[in-house]
């Protein structure tokens, strides 16, 4: 199970890359510039997630593919995926 991070809006070649390594039992965290695509469902087939902090600093609502976690979710997260990825 993997955790991947994205801190940038993935491009349509890196959405296919992603789509072909990610599976329902990964997670995609937004941090960064990614944080935008909070609003949208989720284009990956992997669980997605947001930090509630960066949620919150966002405005307007959470699409509701995307779970938002507390720190010691992420911590929990990054314990238990490998790899851990972050693009």
């Amino acid at each position: 199970m993997a955790l991947l991070t994205l801190s940038q809006k993935p491009d349509a070649q890196q959405l296919a890359l992603f789509n072909e390594w990610l599976t329902a039992n990964d997670w995609v965290l937004l941090s960064g510039d990614a944080r935008t695509m909070l609003w949208h469902p989720n284009p990956l087939p992997a669980q997605g997630c947001i930090r509630h902090e960066d949620a919150q600093s966002m405005a307007g609502k959470a699409h509701s593919d995307w779970l938002l976690i507390h720190d010691h979710d992420w911590v929990r997260l990054s314990a238990e995926h490998s790899p851990l990825v972050h693009w």
